[in-house]
């Protein structure tokens, strides 16, 4: 049986409907109760609830499709597949209405795990890895991490999505370009404008 703490357990038993189709959003004080209520439930059971990772980034937040939009996939100890979706950050007032809704273009990585690895072993894999740190770092060269799930079935990590993919492929696209516009004679250049991008 899987423990869930708080916040989760507001979010799974009172679905959001996406968040922005309901303006109205819950009341703090039916929030308040319904935390209450789930406190007082796990200490007359004897559970003891473990946080929710400050990483944890729930599916009602995150919007994708398996089908459509899928960037590539890759091989692994975990098979990973990239789907570009939307990711939704959300606001209230004090009186519970929405205040503002931000939507997010990106790109959501999705893990392959074997059959018999449970989230348990997916999220100390998140946890060791770093997530908690990487969405911490703000840099121009460094994509955004925005959160990830251990609980969805796959689960998956989300980060900001970069219009020219990684920086292999934009270096060589930015090359094949240069050879184009100027001829052979830009080859050296390029090594340069390398330099200087990664370097300033």
């Amino acid at each position: 049986m899987a423990l869930l703490s708080t916040p989760t357990f507001v979010n799974t038993e009172f679905p959001s409907e996406r968040r922005q189709a309901l303006p109205r959003g819950h009341s703090p004080q039916l929030l308040e109760t319904l935390k209450m209520t789930h406190r007082r439930i796990s200490n007359l059971c004897d559970l003891h609830l473990r946080r929710v990772p400050r990483w944890y980034l729930p599916g009602c937040d995150v919007d994708f499709s398996f089908k459509e939009h899928a960037i590539g996939h890759t091989r692994g100890s975990f098979g990973s597949s990239l789907q570009r979706g939307e990711a939704y950050r959300y606001s209230y007032t004090s009186e519970g209405t929405l205040a503002s809704n931000a939507t997010s273009t990106v790109a959501v990585k999705c893990l392959w795990a074997l059959p018999d690895v449970h989230y348990q072993i997916v999220e100390q894999l998140f946890a060791r890895s770093g997530v908690s740190k990487w969405m911490r770092v703000r840099h121009p060269n460094v994509v955004t991490v925005r959160g990830a799930s251990h609980a969805a079935a796959p689960p998956y990590l989300v980060r900001d999505f970069t219009t020219y993919g990684g920086l292999t492929s934009y270096l060589a696209a930015l090359e094949t370009r240069a050879k184009q516009c100027a001829g052979p004679e830009s080859v050296g250049k390029m090594e340069t404008l390398t330099w200087q991008l990664l370097y300033g």
